[in-house]
């Protein structure tokens, strides 16, 4: 079974890296459409789904996911269970289902999704590269960091370093992994873009052209169309149901941390930092 009615946009990032806010802008195009995240959906239990849509609504009350369900009862192809494991091929075929049924209900021809599991996209590439689009998204790592500390804020100087050691190994595997990707399926037909969270806040414009020509749409100006953005995303950052306004990137975190634990977070994660071209020292211009 192939996806006949829609590309796949996968965004590849690690978590609390701003792939949200990627989606909602992406989502702006016309024939475009961000679903979110498929381990937050389940449905042949969507009334037990915890997570809100992007327009407010349980899903099974929000107009566009309330019509893939019934699509689903409807066509008696069965549920769709979520998972963070690999594509395997019943799971691949159940989520070209909710792909499919997406593209129908929204009239799209590109799905957005953002599972942040690297072996989804594999499973994609392997079986429908030409109709795939990876979006490697990354963001400075110390800004990673920071993010989760505000979640996760260990008591002692200790905790706070092994949490450094975990993310920093995790952004590693991940990002290599996406460049194995990358290098691997592009020769198939696979399209491949990478972008910086960074340079989208700074031109989020020139940022979205680069995207939306990868995925061979029409260019869209998406800064005029901020204040009109809806978006069905399930998962993702609560922040999603804030309106878009501005993506402006806040620089200061550089200096939130202490010298002694920048330091350390710098070089653990140096490899990445110079690959991706992150300034090492604390500047302004961050």
């Amino acid at each position: 079974m192939t996806c006949k009615s829609a590309n796949i946009v996968y965004i590849q990032s690690l978590g609390h890296s701003g792939s949200t806010l990627l989606s909602r802008l992406f989502n702006l195009h016309p024939n475009a459409f961000s679903m979110g995240s498929f381990r937050e959906l389940e449905i042949d239990h969507a009334d037990d789904i915890d997570t809100l849509c992007g327009c407010g609504k349980h899903p099974s009350e929000c107009v566009v996911w309330r019509r893939v369900f019934e699509h689903f009862v409807e066509r008696g192809q069965g549920c769709f269970r979520s998972s963070t494991g690999g594509l395997g091929r019943q799971q691949f075929l159940r989520s070209i289902r909710v792909i499919d049924s997406l593209a129908r209900t929204t009239s799209s021809t590109h799905i957005c999704e953002l599972t942040h599991d690297g072996r989804r996209v594999q499973g994609y590439a392997e079986r429908i590269p030409e109709r795939t689009v990876m979006i490697h998204f990354v963001r400075d790592p110390r800004a990673i960091y920071r993010s989760y500390l505000r979640l996760i804020n260990p008591p002692t100087k200790l905790g706070r370093f092994s949490l450094a050691v975990k993310i920093a190994r995790f952004y590693f595997r991940r990002n290599m992994y996406t460049l194995f990707l990358k290098r691997k399926y592009c020769k198939r037909g696979l399209r491949y873009i990478r972008i910086r969270y960074e340079d989208l806040c700074d031109a989020p414009d020139q940022q979205m052209h680069d995207v939306f020509r990868t995925c061979k749409l029409e260019p869209l100006t998406v800064s005029t169309a901020y204040q009109n953005e809806v978006n069905h995303i399930i998962g993702g950052n609560v922040n999603r149901f804030k309106p878009l306004g501005s993506v402006r990137d806040e620089r200061k975190f550089m200096f939130e941390f202490s010298r002694s634990l920048f330091s350390f977070v710098t070089l653990l994660n140096l490899p990445m930092i110079l690959a991706f071209r992150y300034p090492v020292l604390k500047t302004t211009n961050a």
